[in-house]
């Protein structure tokens, strides 16, 4: 007598057409939820994270609003996982060029850094509308994200201005402010092209701000 498969056995063996729709359901899931994403930084940055309405977000991304609340939640969570996404992209990408630059003198690597997160902004920035209106707004967990980009960019501006001190090429006195101050000045930067239609080069940029950050404003 041939002994039947288990339930929990026949269960497992889905037949190959079944497979396949499964996997395409999923494709389009995660087809879904990307173009619902970049529809939705498109729409938040534009109208702002507190006044975007789900209805246009889902309008450009071509879905009904409920798919969006399927696949990813409500407003405040729409923001959070665009932030999220683009935050962990930030990281690694600064993380990444300051290992592979960690030989070179300050200069050269505080351009090489600078040079990327400045690149990095042009390319994204939706993202960098988000996240200074995050990080002005109320208590939420997309201001809680905006922050954590902040710090990270805060703590990589630590470093260079650390090893500036260290290889003689700025202040000791500047330990504290410095990092602040020079990350400020490529903020105003990123300001300025996002508003200029034809931005200089970036390394032209970056090389224009450390000049006046290590050799100072005043006339000689």
């Amino acid at each position: 007598m041939v002994k039947k498969p288990s339930l929990a056995v026949r269960r497992r063996r889905r037949p190959a057409a079944e497979v396949g729709r499964v996997r395409l359901r999923e494709q389009f899931r995660s087809y879904a939820r990307q173009v619902i994403l970049e529809a939705g930084e498109d729409v938040l940055a534009t109208q702002g994270v507190h006044a975007a309405r789900m209805e246009e977000i889902a309008q450009k991304a071509g879905v009904a609003v409920g798919t969006i609340y399927n696949l990813i939640g409500d407003r405040d969570e729409l923001v959070v996982e665009i932030l999220r996404l683009r935050h962990e992209e930030l990281a690694a990408l600064l993380t990444r060029t300051f290992e592979a630059t960690r030989a070179l003198a300050f200069r050269a690597q505080a351009h090489a850094c600078m040079a990327e997160l400045l690149q990095f902004f042009r390319e994204h920035q939706r993202f960098f509308r988000m996240a200074l209106e995050s990080e002005r707004g109320p208590a939420c967990a997309h201001r809680r994200l905006a922050q954590e980009t902040l710090a990270k960019l805060r703590d990589v501006f630590s470093q260079l201005v650390g090893r500036g001190i260290q290889d003689g090429a700025l202040r000791p006195e500047l330990r504290e402010l410095g990092p602040l101050l020079l990350m400020g000045m490529l903020r105003e930067i990123i300001l300025l092209d996002i508003e200029s239609p034809h931005p200089s080069a970036a390394h032209e940029r970056v090389a224009d701000v450390l000049t006046l950050f290590i050799e100072g404003a005043g006339a000689r």
